[in-house]
């Protein structure tokens, strides 16, 4: 549903995702011919926002149109042999894959299922998208960073938790804000600026919440043992 039409606002999946598909393989085609190619990481708002308000898919429409974004690049193979040389390729699939992850994280509460999904995805990118950026050309350091940043704070974290797992959810928290550190330190060269301290914030806080929320659990779970013991006793 397209909110920005009110409530006739409903377009078929298939126009969205060709609307998408044409202007992407226009790209493509421009930079075959010598063209300019945008920033990956903007295509997803091709495939995953309203063309005319720019909002966000949501729920089914949002998981659909991330996951299509996803399905498109992996099955693109007439990338052009320059883009494949400078590792575009790679880099376009982790900027999908990830953008699936926020489709699926998005979507949890529709489906339970979608954690596990979540879960798995976010260990391939992290395990064997990812290291095939590393040595690339492309994409710069600052954005190379930046993906595993959000992928440790947004994503791992994300669904650790949701599976119960805050140790695991803390150490991925600590690892994105390692990262956004040395986007902030000035440790390498940055070409475009981005607020790191306000992410740096952001992670902080959300860590902060899960030790006061692990604190509590073990308090409850802690109480629920010197019930059963009195009981037992009686």
């Amino acid at each position: 549903r397209l909110f920005c039409r009110g409530g006739s606002g409903w377009a078929h999946y298939k126009c969205l995702e060709q609307y998408a598909t044409d202007k992407i393989d226009t790209i493509f085609e421009n930079t075959k011919l010598g063209g300019y190619i945008m920033n990956p990481g903007d295509f997803a708002e091709i495939w995953t926002s309203c063309p005319n308000c720019n909002q966000s898919y949501e729920n089914d429409l949002g998981l659909a149109t991330s996951a299509g974004f996803m399905n498109y690049i992996e099955e693109k193979d007439d990338v052009s042999p320059d883009l494949q040389m400078k590792g575009m390729k790679a880099w376009l699939r982790v900027e999908s894959n990830m953008t699936f992850l926020t489709g699926l994280k998005n979507a949890c509460h529709l489906d339970e299922s979608y954690i596990e999904e979540g879960s798995q995805l976010s260990n391939k990118i992290l395990k064997r998208l990812l290291p095939k950026i590393q040595k690339s050309t492309l994409p710069p350091q600052q954005r190379k960073l930046e993906l595993e940043a959000d992928l440790h704070g947004n994503d791992l974290a994300f669904f650790a938790e949701k599976n119960g797992d805050y140790e695991a959810a803390l150490a991925a928290g600590k690892r994105a804000r390692e990262l956004f550190e040395i986007l902030a330190s000035g440790a390498i060269p940055l070409i475009y600026e981005q607020d790191y301290e306000a992410k740096i914030a952001f992670v902080q806080d959300d860590n902060d919440r899960m030790k006061e929320e692990m604190g509590t659990n073990k308090e409850k779970g802690e109480e629920e043992e010197e019930e059963e013991e009195v009981e037992t006793q009686q």
